[in-house]
């Protein structure tokens, strides 16, 4: 028995490079172009360079590059509780820019370098320890239109340079804020999400400004994507997803958009103005188990009770769980990390658009950025 159990386990860990790929077809995760990336970074970065990569690449990187590897591991598949946190930095890491959560409603905010979720609302479920998405905005579909004299332009948020963005967290820890700023030589977008201790709403405001006097703001839209029926209600649209019994709210306090049900689409108009402010407040949360929850009138009931109250903090904020925060910069250094290996073809242009990374190494499979 003893033998047996030696064979098994040194057909796994001591083969050799070539053996490496010659066993692939047994694991189906290793391939020719994941093993070039693998070489590569052996031969090309220190030892004791920390890596970033998803579940199943990082177990390879890890072993075959010799690399201590932090691995976006799913949490019902780790058995340490040492290793959750280190698990959580690099799926967040693989994923996201920003992640603000209260326990009650959680949003992610890729940042300004790629349009996708800009930001994310979503919704956390007493059935599932994953957070259920449910409102998304996009860079891609905001569009903003201007007159610059007489001459009319637009341009999608995804087309604006970034001039600023980061997180910024109360001292009493109460609140904290994503901030991402964009703009050119005609005008500055500025959006910041703020999540609140004990609160089931996300404040989101947003300001536009122009550069020249030549130029007027005349509208911005904003296409996004949800789950499920629309219920519209003038200064509040909310979406009931019947399947997973959750309803997302828009609460719209500055600026009333038109709510077109076809996109969905919110289109904010101005007259004239060389100055914008606009806000709302977004959540997502379970209604009920019930049926009659499935009903109109009830759940109009719950988005007037939340006209009254969002913006309300419970009166034992205190015993309120934390927020917690993830900001992408903050877990770079606290893991001392140096590159990341990306594989999902999705998630490459976050890295290859933020100056905060360099391209080195890239193929059919693998992408290498490395940490500035």
């Amino acid at each position: 028995m003893v033998s047996l159990l030696f064979s098994f386990y040194s057909i796994q860990l001591f083969v050799t490079p070539s053996q490496g790929t010659t066993i692939q077809s047994f694991y189906q995760v290793m391939t020719d172009p994941g093993y070039e990336a693998i070489q590569w970074a052996q031969r090309n970065t220190p030892t004791d360079a920390v890596f970033v990569s998803d579940a199943l690449y990082g177990w390879w990187f890890g072993g075959f590059a010799q690399r201590p590897t932090l691995s976006a591991v799913d949490p019902q598949y780790l058995t340490l509780s040492r290793e959750f946190e280190p698990a959580k930095a690099a799926k967040n890491l693989l994923d996201t820019d920003y992640v603000i959560d209260n326990n009650l409603t959680q949003v992610r905010e890729d940042g300004g370098y790629t349009g996708r979720h800009n930001p994310m609302f979503l919704a956390k479920l007493n059935w599932t320890y994953f957070p259920y998405a449910f409102l998304n905005f996009n860079n891609d579909e905001t569009t903003v239109f201007l007159t610059e004299g007489n001459v009319g332009r637009s341009f999608d948020l995804s087309q604006l340079p970034v001039t600023d963005m980061y997180v910024e967290t109360a001292s009493d820890k109460n609140w904290a804020s994503i901030y991402v700023g964009r703009g050119n030589n005609l005008f500055n977008y500025t959006q910041i999400l703020t999540v609140y201790k004990g609160m089931q709403f996300v404040n989101m405001s947003i300001t536009l400004e122009s550069n020249v006097e030549s130029v007027t703001l005349r509208w911005v839209s904003y296409i996004f994507q949800t789950k499920g029926e629309p219920i519209d209600k003038g200064n509040t649209v909310g979406y009931f997803d019947e399947g997973g019994k959750v309803l997302g709210q828009l609460i719209f306090t500055k600026g009333q958009p038109k709510f077109h049900k076809s996109g969905p689409e919110l289109l904010y108009s101005f007259a004239t103005g060389s100055k914008v402010n606009l806000e709302l407040w977004a959540s997502a949360f379970s209604v009920s188990d019930s049926l009659a929850t499935h009903e109109d009138p009830r759940l109009g009931d719950v988005m007037e009770d939340n006209l009254a109250s969002y913006q309300k903090q419970p009166d034992n904020v205190a015993n309120s769980a934390d927020i917690d925060v993830f900001d992408y910069k903050q877990a770079l250094t606290d893991w001392n990390i140096s590159y990341i290996a990306v594989r999902n073809s999705e998630i490459i242009p976050k890295f290859a658009r933020d100056p905060a990374f360099n391209l080195l190494f890239i193929n059919d499979e693998v992408a290498i950025f490395i940490v500035k």
